[in-house]
């Protein structure tokens, strides 16, 4: 995962881009999407907590798919308690976590990957950059 603007003014919404690529031995489905995916904010698990309509994607090995966009907005809930997705000023610390499911004729588990973490910084209202 990777960001091109490391510090966010108040009220933005951070963006992010993700890259997954299959190295393993399996062929598996992905969802190119965010909205299938889990995401990590300074240790906390959250998930989408809005209606969605996704087309996976075949994923056989050696294939990757790139710049799959991920955004800091509302939609995201904490897992624990169903919280809204809130920055406060300060630094943060950001992964997303991507499941791929098998295909039909695979009865293996599905596989969780998790990026690594990049860190963003949101400004309060007073220091925000001219």
């Amino acid at each position: 995962m990777r960001v091109d603007k490391p510090v966010w003014e108040a009220g933005e919404v951070p963006e992010f881009k993700a890259d997954v690529r299959n190295l393993g031995k399996r062929e598996l489905i992905v969802f190119q999407a965010q909205v299938l995916c889990e995401l990590e904010v300074d240790g906390d698990w959250f998930e989408w907590g809005a209606s969605y309509d996704v087309r996976s994607s075949y994923f056989p090995v050696g294939r990757e798919y790139h710049d799959i966009a991920v955004t800091l907005e509302r939609n995201w809930h904490r897992k624990s308690d169903r919280a809204t997705l809130r920055l406060s000023p300060r630094k943060h610390s950001v992964r997303i976590a991507f499941t791929m499911q098998p295909t039909g004729s695979d009865k293996g588990a599905p596989v969780r990957v998790v990026s690594n973490a990049v860190e963003i910084e949101v400004l309060a209202d007073e220091e925000k950059e001219d």
